[in-house]
């Protein structure tokens, strides 16, 4: 009786999503066997998406596919990384969702085609693992295959959650100042019309800047591989409450922050934990037209 008794308890346990050590070194070592098709299976949602959801390409972001796919195998590959137990290889998972949501809010994806994303992405990564048990290539049993199930909607969850919080931020950023106008007044700092009166005024009302208020330029050049040395440098800058304005161009990052009093040493903070790359920064507004001009100037 005892045995019969203790295997019910053990699917009780299962089915609650408690695991031993051993169970779960079982369900990392099942996930971490679809690592090495990582990327045919996120090019395999990539297709699913745009083939369900073609409203994906109504975006205006240039080559809005191509961004799709990038962003499906990042997310696929640090998924499994994550399921796996293994470090990330570059941001965290939280930072990748977040980041996400900013872009998608910015290139006027709904949300809930955002959602159905993350949806097919995990429950394509469910089928997978299943598969690899149908092909016995991998041992994991049906209580554990449960227990990893479960582990992996309340991932899914914890997305959903931050992806939202990122988005309605981003959304919300968006409807106090027009982008676009943002984005052509710093291409106008950037080409050297800061002496130019009309256009400082014009600055000064889009970026919500008066003629007194102090602001620093951020500039740092991409890598190689085009990434940006500050990866969400907004979010750094929400938590101190200072206001940017963030652009690339000409394979520069670069960004004007807006500081209130005694605000510079707390921005260089911020900004100072989350580089992957260079960056330099100046306070005095002339210093920093001549750095926007050099950029300009540079191709």
């Amino acid at each position: 009786m005892g045995a019969p008794d203790g295997r019910r308890a053990s699917a009780r346990s299962a089915a609650r999503g408690a695991v031993t050590d051993s169970g779960q070194e079982q369900i990392r070592r099942a996930w971490a066997a679809l690592t090495s098709r990582a990327d045919s299976i996120a090019d395999s949602i990539t297709l699913a998406l745009i083939e369900q959801e073609p409203a994906y390409l109504a975006s205006s972001t240039p080559d809005i596919a191509g961004e799709i796919r990038r962003s499906t195998r990042e997310h696929i590959n640090q998924g499994l990384r994550t399921l796996s137990g293994l470090p990330a290889a570059g941001d965290n998972a939280r930072e990748v969702w977040r980041r996400t949501g900013r872009e998608r809010a910015r290139q006027g994806i709904p949300m809930e085609l955002v959602l159905k994303a993350y949806t097919l992405g995990s429950r394509t990564l469910w089928e997978e693992l299943m598969l690899e048990r149908e092909q016995c290539r991998t041992s994991i049993d049906e209580h554990l295959l449960l227990v990893a199930g479960r582990q992996l909607w309340r991932a899914l969850d914890s997305q959903y959650e931050t992806l939202v919080e990122a988005y309605r931020q981003e959304s919300a950023r968006m409807q106090q100042r027009d982008l676009a106008n943002v984005l052509v007044i710093l291409d106008g700092l950037r080409s050297g019309r800061g002496g130019d009166p009309a256009f400082v005024m014009e600055a000064r009302a889009t970026l919500g800047l008066s003629a007194s208020q102090q602001i620093a330029c951020v500039v740092g050049p991409l890598d190689d591989q085009g990434s940006p040395p500050l990866p969400a440098p907004e979010d750094a800058l929400d938590q101190i409450g200072a206001v940017s304005h963030w652009n690339t161009r000409d394979g520069h990052q670069f960004a004007l922050v807006a500081l209130g009093t005694g605000a510079w040493n707390s921005v260089v903070d911020a900004l100072a934990a989350k580089p992957s790359g260079l960056w330099g920064s100046r306070i005095r507004p002339r210093a920093c037209r001549r750095s926007l001009r050099r950029i300009g100037s540079r191709h």
